[in-house]
């Protein structure tokens, strides 16, 4: 029973990690698609966290 949970609960995690790099694509334009949004959040979640940021930053910074 807790193995379902723990697998449930990461699903989540990253069912709502795809949306928002999808999400950040759309807003900045950025080049992508789901395919590889689930790729990239599937086999390294840290990385795809550390690049959303990154991203994130230099678009937020342009603008000032």
């Amino acid at each position: 029973m807790p193995v379902k949970i723990v697998v449930r609960a990461l699903i989540r995690i990253l069912w709502a990690q795809i949306g928002t790099r999808r999400e950040i694509r759309e807003r900045y334009g950025i080049r992508g698609n789901a395919c590889d949004d689930c790729i990239t959040s599937y086999f390294c979640l840290p990385r795809a966290l550390v690049q959303e940021r990154r991203e994130i930053e230099l678009e937020e910074s342009s603008f000032l």
